[in-house]
């Protein structure tokens, strides 16, 4: 649900909790695809070698979101696990219905 993943990360953005995604915590270096970092919710990505707790994602989950281009099943395994994080922390417990509105959505039939 690729489209699910991107509406969440602009909902985030447009109620101003938008995430770093394309470049680490400390703004010095880009993220990298073929690396490893584990995410904090209030700084960024940090390097997986920094010992720091996070949720685990790959840079190229990280650009994929940016880029709002997922298309593997990892990318898209670890943007919902980086977006849920993301949504209980800036929004609450109150649960977000989005999941059930695309699947209504989806089911309709594009009108011309």
């Amino acid at each position: 649900m690729e489209s699910l993943r991107l509406f969440e990360k602009h909902l985030l953005q447009e109620t101003g909790y938008g995430l770093l995604l394309d470049r680490e915590a400390d703004g010095a270096r880009p993220v990298e695809p073929d690396r490893r970092y584990r995410y904090q919710l209030e700084k960024g990505p940090l390097p997986e070698e920094s010992s720091a707790a996070g949720i685990d994602v790959h840079g190229r989950t990280l650009l994929g979101l940016a880029q709002d281009g997922l298309d593997d099943p990892v990318s898209l395994t670890e943007a919902k696990q980086l977006m849920r994080a993301a949504l209980a922390l800036y929004l609450g417990d109150k649960p977000l219905k989005t999941r059930e509105f695309f699947r209504k959505a989806q089911a309709y039939p594009p009108s011309d």
